[in-house]
C-alpha cells in the first residue's frame, strides 16, 4: 500500500509511473476509502492501459503514447467523501 511509504509516497509512485522507471501496476484499492491512494488510484485508472483482471488486482500498463487510453471505464469507482 503507496501510504505506508510514507507523506510522499504516492506522489513518488505517480512520477515513477510518469518517467516510466515502472510499467504495470498490478492494482486493488484498499477496503477502506479513507485510507486509499486516491491520487494514484485516479492516475492508475485514468491514464494507464488496462491489461488484464487478475483473481487478486487489475493489471494496468504504461499507455505506449499520449494518444493511448485506458480500454475500460474504471474498475474501482471512487466515492464521494462521506460526512465522517
Amino acid at each position: 500500500m503507496v501510504a505506508s511509504m510514507g507523506k510522499d509516497g504516492e506522489e513518488r509512485m505517480i512520477k515513477s509511473l510518469q518517467t516510466r522507471q515502472i510499467s504495470f501496476v498490478c492494482f486493488r484499492p484498499y477496503p477502506d476509502v479513507r485510507l486509499r491512494p486516491l491520487r494514484l488510484q485516479t492516475f492508475i485508472e485514468t491514464r494507464m492501459q488496462f491489461v488484464s483482471e487478475l483473481d487478486f488486482c487489475t493489471l494496468y500498463k504504461v499507455a505506449d503514447n499520449d494518444s493511448s487510453k485506458p480500454t475500460r471505464p474504471p474498475l474501482h469507482p471512487i466515492p464521494p467523501p462521506s460526512g465522517s
